[in-house]
């Protein structure tokens, strides 16, 4: 009994063996150039090219709508990471490449003039604390001179975070539009991958 049981012990060590290399051999790519073999591990020779397995890096992740293209998300700090995901995207082919073009400026020009209005009251925003932060210096106290540009700073700090949400939730309505025309480029609607072009966020942190 006590044989039966180490003979099945080495088969099932001995396929799963077979299987793990199966399946890395499934997930080896080609290696294009040198600059690129950084990238891999487990890397093979197969006549004059190497083969090996991508390895996967965290990414910052720049804004919300992009966390559909992320897997392993982790929070590091103030900032979300993962990896990339590298299934499910087409190719821009030279026929669609000017639909998707279009698509890039029309989003981008929506994100610029969403953002104008904002941008343009920063200045103000920050006139604004000037002149609360300066007149908090007219006080007879130090206790009224800090309680003073605390309060400066509160309503300064709210201003900016009203503004950063406005951005945010235009820059989501841009971005759901922006999807759509990416998929209404797409010339051949079949099969699920979707033309994927990330723009990395609006560019901001107020």
């Amino acid at each position: 009994m006590k044989k039966t049981i180490i003979a099945l012990v080495a088969l099932s060590l001995i396929f799963g063996s077979l299987a793990l290399a199966k399946e890395k051999e499934q997930e080896r790519e080609r290696i294009s150039s040198p600059s690129e073999i950084k990238n891999f591990t487990d890397i093979i020779k197969r006549g004059k090219d190497l083969f090996g397995i991508r390895e996967k890096v965290l990414e910052k992740i720049n804004s919300l709508e992009e966390l559909g293209n992320f897997e392993a998300v982790k929070k590091i700090g103030n900032s979300l990471w993962g990896i990339r995901r590298q299934d499910n995207q087409a190719l821009v082919t030279p026929e669609m490449a000017s639909c998707v073009k279009n698509a890039i400026d029309k989003k981008d020009s929506a994100i610029k003039s969403g953002i104008s209005p904002v941008a343009n009251g920063l200045s103000s925003l920050i006139d604004t604390r000037n002149t609360c932060q300066k007149a908090a210096l007219d006080k007879t106290t130090v206790k009224e001179q800090r309680e003073a540009n605390q309060l400066c700073l509160k309503n300064y700090n709210k201003a900016i975070q009203d503004g950063k949400k406005t951005i945010k939730e235009a820059h989501k309505k841009i971005w759901d539009t922006y999807k759509a025309d990416l998929k209404a480029c797409k010339l051949s609607q079949e099969g699920s991958a979707e033309i994927k072009i990330d723009d990395g966020g609006i560019g901001l942190d107020l």
